[in-house]
């Protein structure tokens, strides 16, 4: 007979996105577990997918077999680049700066409070 914890399987997808005429490649780590999950996005560092990859896809597999849906985004497909540089860095922050001296927004952020997970769940 199957335990209910070994008929609980991981399952990898690939999607995509498009953004500003690039695709953006997506992974989504979930398990068979039936109804509804947390999703959590995993987003790598400067070292993008090809330094911080395996062990980001290691995190993803452990947040989805604890129940999550797990999404995790290859952001620098949007650049171009394979890894973030000193250089470059300090060239985008000194643009973000830029429009900040101009009060412009450098970047947007749309916030959701999800209602407690479990309920009566403190973080």
């Amino acid at each position: 007979m199957i335990s209910a914890a070994e008929s609980n399987y991981l399952i990898v997808s690939k999607i995509s996105t498009q953004s500003g005429g690039h695709r953006i490649r997506i992974d989504k780590y979930t398990t068979s577990r039936i109804g509804k999950h947390p999703a959590i996005s995993v987003l790598h560092g400067a070292g993008g997918t090809l330094l911080d990859g395996p062990e980001m896809r290691c995190v993803a597999r452990q947040l989805a077999a604890a129940g999550n849906t797990v999404y995790l985004v290859h952001y620098f497909n949007r650049t171009g680049i394979i890894v973030a540089l000193d250089a470059g860095m300090v060239r985008s922050f000194a643009n973000e700066q830029a429009k900040s001296d101009r009060d412009e927004p450098a970047v947007t952020f749309n916030v959701y409070a999800p209602p407690e997970y479990p309920p009566g769940a403190k973080g």
